[in-house]
């Protein structure tokens, strides 16, 4: 090899080392560019503020299932069931299944540590099947968003108006268009709460599960005292004229059930919640006994002052006409 052609592949290794150099500076610059413009930047995961401990977790669970549930369903519960016994009964077994169904979702819950409760867990299981795993997931949210949740929370916030406005009328029954107007008002109060702030929302839930617990413990009370001054006529009838009809007592497990909704709702605020994996659990085995033994003494405290038929008369046992 001549110095002539060693000097000329010298220059071609420079020519390419330069050129290797060049392309690596021109990458750099395009990754440093890329980062730097809009839409390229790392998307961090927005991680919900864990406000809820052991009391708000408990008073979310009782504070949604104590509600109109306690005053309406007695009526539905003894139709189908036939005694004061047998609705008793009723009422105990409710309140075992939801706590069975509960801690099944606690489960769920301290495993999938996220907000959305059944949307949560449906999407770890059948997201891995590609884009037809997304249609349960979907149909799931549909339904609840445009269905469920709203007939819900409209059935409550009716059941509000009439309470609210029944007083002010006597025995007169309240207009329908002042209910409608207080319904509406009490849902918008709702949703501008809970727009405001996570703190004040909780706030106002732990005052009303205070509430409705006072409410309850005003029943239970003037029922014990009833029961002490030897009232225990009604409830002496015990299983008497119970129905057989496993339909109807089918029908009386619904009304039931329905009075215990709300079993489920903390698991939609997992994310929210301190330490899940201990007060997810915690919360179920406090919050849903309590309800359970509310609603039972409630019963009692209403069967030691009415009597069947009066109870099958009425729509809702709190409104006094």
């Amino acid at each position: 090899m001549t110095g002539k052609d060693k000097a000329l592949i010298s220059q071609r290794k420079q020519q390419n080392g330069l050129h290797t150099s060049s392309h690596n500076n021109n990458n750099a610059k395009c990754h440093d560019k890329s980062e730097k413009e809009p839409g390229h930047e790392l998307v961090t995961p927005i991680d919900l503020k864990k406000n809820m401990g052991l009391i708000s977790g408990t008073a979310l669970i009782v504070g949604t299932m104590i509600g109109s549930g306690i005053f309406v369903s007695p009526r539905g519960v003894l139709e189908g069931s036939g005694s004061i016994g047998m609705s008793l009964v009723v009422w105990t077994t409710c309140g075992l299944l939801s706590l069975f169904g509960a801690l099944t979702y606690a489960e769920l819950g301290t495993v999938i540590q996220e907000s959305g409760g059944e949307h949560a867990y449906l999407k770890r299981t059948f997201l891995p099947m590609g884009w037809l795993g997304r249609l349960p997931v979907f149909m799931f949210d549909w339904l609840g968003v445009f269905v469920l949740r709203p007939s819900m929370f409209a059935i409550m916030a009716l059941s509000l108006g009439t309470y609210a406005t029944q007083p002010w009328y006597g025995h007169c029954q309240a207009p329908e268009h002042v209910i409608k107007i207080v319904t509406i008002m009490s849902m918008a109060l709702a949703g501008i709460i809970n727009a405001m702030s996570v703190n004040a929302a909780l706030m106002v839930q732990n005052t009303l599960t205070a509430t409705k617990l006072l409410a309850a413990t005003i029943i239970i009370v003037g029922g014990i005292i009833k029961i002490a001054q030897g009232s225990t006529e009604y409830l002496g009838e015990g299983f008497e004229d119970t129905k057989e009809d496993l339909s109807l007592l089918a029908v009386s497990f619904y009304n039931g059930l329905w009075a215990y909704d709300g079993w489920n709702n903390l698991n939609l605020a997992t994310a929210e919640l301190k330490n899940p994996s201990v007060n997810l659990p915690r919360s179920i085995m406090i919050g849903i006994p309590l309800t359970t033994m509310v609603y039972i003494l409630v019963n009692i405290g209403f069967f030691s002052v009415m009597s069947k038929e009066e109870v099958l008369q009425v729509d809702a046992v709190a409104v006094v006409r």
